[in-house]
């Protein structure tokens, strides 16, 4: 018997969306645009340009350089751009933002409570298979914790809500498919914008006691940092090492405190960096 017309040969399982790193990037590319002009003197696409034939042709009169298609049957090929110096990315420049008035900029930790961080990760892990309900009792779990041992470690603290996400992980039955539900997917959106809005604003870094440096967005692509006046001693960090060619972050110089002035890109990527080392979030 044939199957109906309408059943479907093949079926999708999941999709995601990432972004490339620089290494895929040229990989994909089929030219280095480094002239500034895409046209020449007589209107031709200049080579190495944004109208480089390599790319694609313009119009009907030309042909891709690339597959030696015609304007009607060439879809386009990628090219990229080596820029000389780092620049802020617009499509996460948002978050970079969050991330840096949630962050301390002398000795590059996150200024929210660990009870915080904790909780939001054993949230977003059984959100994963859909357990809405464990995401409100993971919130009493930790508020009865906190008030039966009064000043717990993070440790404590880890360990206990790991053990009722873990239970809640073992016994679900909807598996990685309850991520997808929409319910599920508001209640993600939620908990990760309640994080940022309650957890990511502290006045004092908890950790080293430095005050809170101002940050101000223009644009949408400078940041402003207003330091704080006084800076305390930078506590000691271990974590992995930093990835090759980018330096450590440095932190608030004397020069620095009480002044204003621009957040470079560079600086902004160091102090995350720094971060991803001294929170040890891998």
């Amino acid at each position: 018997m044939l199957a109906s017309k309408h059943t479907p040969w093949r079926r999708l399982q999941g999709i995601s969306f990432g972004m490339y790193s620089a290494e895929e990037l040229k990989k994909l590319s089929v030219k280095s645009i480094t002239n500034p002009r895409y046209v020449d003197y007589l209107g031709n696409p200049s080579a190495n340009g944004l109208y480089d034939l390599a790319l694609g042709p313009a119009d009907s009169k030309e042909v891709c350089a690339t597959c030696v298609q015609d304007f009607n049957n060439c879809s386009g090929h990628l090219g990229h751009i080596d820029l000389p110096l780092t620049v802020y990315n617009p499509f996460l420049f948002d978050k970079l933002y969050l991330l840096l008035r949630g962050s301390c900029l002398s000795c590059h930790m996150l200024t929210c409570p660990r009870a915080a961080i904790y909780l939001l990760i054993s949230q977003l892990r059984v959100l994963e298979v859909g357990a809405l309900q464990a995401v409100y009792e993971l919130e009493r779990i930790l508020s009865r914790f906190l008030e039966e041992t009064g000043d717990p470690s993070a440790f404590e603290i880890q360990e206990e809500l790991e053990e009722y996400t873990s239970k809640i992980l073992q016994n679900n039955l909807l598996g990685s498919q309850g991520t997808h539900v929409k319910n599920v997917c508001e209640s993600r959106s939620k908990l990760v914008a309640q994080f940022w809005k309650t957890h990511m604003a502290a006045k004092q870094c908890p950790h080293c006691k430095t005050g809170r440096s101002v940050v101000r967005k223009e644009h949408n692509s400078k940041l402003i940092i207003t330091y704080p006046a006084t800076v305390h001693k930078k506590s000691d960090q271990e974590g992995t090492e930093l990835p090759e060619g980018v330096p450590e972050a440095p932190g608030i110089d004397k020069a620095q405190m009480g002044k204003r002035g621009y957040l470079t890109p560079s600086s902004a990527q160091e102090h995350l960096f720094a971060i991803w080392k001294n929170e040890d979030v891998h």
